[in-house]
């Protein structure tokens, strides 16, 4: 029996933690959500399949972090709250829009949609790095590998996004130059 929620296709609400939140209490949220998405990874997507499965892999070494961090049981500073709230937000909005991608109903509306959801998924890729720049992994007991994989995400989103753009200004020169005489 497939559950629909009565949210909106495409409509990402969330509601961020609350300031005082502890951050043991914020890891084990972040690991709920990270399984979440992860457990979207058998689904089928008919479209947007590989930036959906780039990103389900990218929630997956995140989601190692996190447990990594909340098993070590080592505090958190206090500066590390703004960046796993900002991380929080970021993936739940994910976890809404890999749901409705997986929609068996919504396949024609995501298609219609489909330049609005390549960038929902670009922004939301921008914003999980921007949140990783913020994290202050110096003071976050964590492996060196894990901090390592950590800082590797946030440079690829990175890299894709300068690509991007790089791809985008090419284009646009191109289709000037290609233009009328």
């Amino acid at each position: 029996m497939t559950h629909l929620s009565a949210r909106r296709i495409l409509d990402l609400p969330t509601i961020g933690p609350c300031d005082s939140i502890s951050p043991p209490t914020l890891l084990r949220a972040l690991i709920r959500v990270s399984g979440a998405i992860i457990a979207h990874r058998s689904d089928t997507f008919p479209i947007h399949r590989r930036i959906i499965l780039e990103t389900i892999r990218e929630v997956g070494v995140l989601q190692e972090f996190f447990e990594d961090v909340a098993e070590r049981g080592t505090a958190l500073p206090a500066s590390a709250t703004v960046g796993l709230s900002e991380l929080y937000i970021a993936l739940h909005k994910i976890q809404n829009l890999i749901s409705d991608c997986a929609r068996r109903g919504a396949r024609l509306w995501i298609l219609a949609r489909s330049d609005r959801v390549s960038s929902e998924f670009r922004l939301l890729i921008r914003s999980i790095s921007v949140a990783l720049d913020v994290l202050p992994l110096d003071a976050i007991d964590a492996a060196l590998e894990m901090k390592e994989l950590i800082l590797f995400i946030g440079a690829s989103a990175q890299s894709r996004r300068r690509s991007r753009s790089c791809r985008q200004l090419c284009s646009s020169d191109c289709s000037v130059r290609a233009g009328p005489v």
